[in-house]
């Protein structure tokens, strides 16, 4: 027996052959476990070695399911309801399943079985006794009400009545799901076993959302959409507030609230079947878009990393195609709501990888210059409502090229020190991991603004070994350690001399407006979990940030440097971060080198030596030529939060 459950579950080899083995050690065992002598434990060894036949590949599909219904109705004649509660449950469970995705006989016959199997599984697999089954059950009853739902849609589609039952049933059951799901979330403690759980009932948000757009409850859908998203983040900024809160589901009222006249917002949920996208505009107009094109956003993001990974110049190249084939995907120039002068974009998922901000609308015409009055972005509304504002911005902490290879950081936050009434730089060697956080730990997290600009990087496989380069931080490639880390080609990190992730998360930020990580790939995020928003900004959110400005890929020295030299400058008493970063990317992209010129002449940011270089770099281009008017140059940036 140990063997055959070893078999079935085993990894290495091949999966057919190992279910045929775990068959023969199944059957084996029930050579000495007989009814008349362990009927109990022969009525496990029918139940396990049904859900081999289940998985089964060898053989007919339709075949296999018949001797797993088979298998399972036998161990129902020892595992009664009387004598064997919990295991005739489960066995009701397995045999729901099966009669779900059976192909002989009547397919609405089989969904019928499988809807009363389920539900008398839920006889005993109650909230209160069982409530981790009771919630899977209930998920696997759901699912089975819209495979119901797909039958009468394709076999009986004028039979409104029987359709309408259904798709309430479906409801119902979610809803209770759902309800089972976020009791059993508060009794779990920690951020990675709550990631975890999120993750576990993914799926169920999923399919909540299409049904109540189904049943044409729209605001609903989208209250569903928000639960779903970024929940552990926003509960930790709640319990972090001077009255620490209990969060609650956010309403639709409440996210209405997050608008102004002007004001519109854009939330994007992506499921396994559908791109959605909820639409909002002053006061409370809320439109759905719902887009089928979900294989052709995925083939677009593994063409997208793959050239990235390959040859960053190849993928800078293809980087404005790119965007035009998902402005097309997104169907963007059609959901766009045309009265708004400010847009709030709040991604999903794989959204997240691209600057939205940057979409093409026409061959000259890009998202950003739609909205005149600035984009900003949040992982979710319930993220918005619960950053604090701290209005004060006259004490800067900078780190300053740490790794001293990033020429034009120096003259970068030169520019932006005399901005601040109160500034401490941490120049070249001086930017070290021990320096920040022994020393000068107090400055930075009383800092309004944190300005590091530095390497970054994102590590996809373990976010929270994602990191920002310090002092020391770049190394020979050793190898050998899990400190080390591969960098670039030729260059490895020591994320014991870097920033990383995990250890922003514990830092405690107490009236700080704006992080800047003017660095590469600090705005990327985790999209293996579609329900968590876990990134560098995150850590910064969490630690008390009221917004950030990071990147989403790697980014040039100098241009990334004047860009935060005319953002500083933008952002003025009054101004917003997104309408600063908004201003600053329409002007850099626009402006010929004879502007570009002109403003560092003019500008009181950079000083003598400073001017003299940057104009002989400039004076490489033609007085009319755009020299960043490429997306690249001006797209990287997104003000997160507020």
């Amino acid at each position: 027996m140990p063997k055959a459950i070893a078999y079935r579950n085993r990894i290495n080899g091949s999966r057919a052959e190992n279910l045929e083995r775990a068959i023969e050690f199944y059957e084996a065992a029930l050579t000495v476990r007989t009814l008349e002598n362990f009927p109990d434990k022969w009525a496990m060894t029918q139940n396990n070695l049904a859900i081999a036949y289940g998985d089964r590949i060898n053989g007919s599909r339709a075949e296999n399911l018949e001797r797993a219904i088979e298998f399972y109705e036998a161990a129902l004649t020892v595992r009664t309801l009387e004598d064997f509660p919990e295991k005739w449950a489960m066995t009701q469970n397995n045999l729901a399943a099966a009669y779900r995705n059976r192909i002989n006989d009547s397919r609405a016959e089989n969904l019928e079985r499988a809807i009363a199997f389920y539900e008398a599984a839920l006889t005993v697999r109650t909230l209160e006794n069982f409530p981790f089954n009771n919630v899977l059950t209930l998920n696997n009853l759901g699912l089975t009400y819209l495979k119901k739902l797909d039958y009468i849609n394709r076999e009986k589609p004028a039979d409104k009545n029987q359709k309408a039952a259904t798709l309430q049933s479906a409801y119902d059951t979610f809803k209770n799901a759902i309800t089972g799901a976020s009791k059993l979330r508060e009794l779990e403690s920690g951020d990675e076993t709550k990631q975890k759980h999120d993750l576990e009932w993914d799926k169920l948000y999923m399919s909540m959302v299409q049904v109540c757009l189904d049943r044409q409850s729209n605001q609903e859908a989208l209250l569903y959409a928000e639960a779903n998203k970024a929940r552990n983040l926003a509960e930790v900024i709640a319990q972090k507030q001077e009255t620490p809160q209990l969060l609650k589901p956010i309403t639709f009222t409440e996210i209405t609230q997050l608008l102004t006249p002007d004001t519109a917002l854009i939330e994007w949920y992506i499921t396994n079947e559908e791109i959605i996208t909820f639409v909002l505009t002053y006061p409370d107009v809320l439109t759905v878009h719902r887009n089928p094109q979900l294989a052709e956003l995925i083939y677009l993001v593994v063409d997208y990393r793959a050239d990235y990974k390959k040859s960053k110049i190849d993928w800078q190249k293809k980087l404005s195609d790119y965007l035009q084939r998902l402005a097309e995907i997104l169907q963007i120039t059609t959901i766009l709501p045309s009265e708004s002068t400010r847009l709030i974009l709040i991604p999903h998922w794989l959204l997240h990888l691209f600057p939205l901000h940057a979409l093409p609308l026409t061959h000259d015409e890009f998202l950003l210059d739609r909205f005149t009055q600035g984009i900003q972005y949040s992982p979710s509304c319930q993220l918005l409502q619960q950053i604090t504002i701290h209005p004060n911005f006259d004490q800067l902490l900078a780190l300053q090229n740490p790794t001293s290879d990033l020429p034009y950081t120096d003259l970068e936050v030169a520019s932006i020190a005399p901005k601040f009434a109160i500034s401490q730089i941490l120049p070249g060697s001086q930017a070290s991991k021990t320096n920040l956080l022994e020393q000068y730990l107090e400055q930075l997290e009383n800092a309004h603004c944190a300005h590091f600009s530095c390497h970054g990087s994102f590590n996809a496989d373990e976010p929270l070994k994602s990191f920002l380069i310090l002092s020391g931080g770049i190394i020979e490639d050793l190898g050998g350690s899990e400190r080390y880390v591969e960098w670039r080609a030729g260059k490895t990190a020591d994320i014991d001399k870097c920033l990383t992730l995990a250890e922003i998360f514990g830092l405690r930020f107490k009236q700080c407006r704006l992080v800047v990580l003017s660095a590469c790939e600090t705005a990327l995020i985790d999209t293996q979990n579609r329900s968590d928003y876990i990134g560098l900004p995150t850590g910064f959110l969490y630690a008390g940030a009221m917004g950030t400005l990071a990147s989403l890929w790697a980014v040039n020295d100098l241009s990334t440097a004047l860009m935060m030299v005319k953002f500083y400058e933008v952002l003025q008493p009054g101004v917003s971060i997104g309408q600063a970063l908004h201003d600053t990317q329409r002007w850099f992209k626009s402006a010929i080198t004879s502007d570009l010129l002109v403003w560092v002449e003019g500008s009181d940011s950079f000083d003598g030596e400073q001017k003299e270089d940057v104009t002989e770099y400039l004076g490489r281009y033609k007085p009319t030529v755009k020299p960043y008017g490429d997306v690249y140059h001006w797209g990287a940036f997104c003000a997160i939060g507020l």
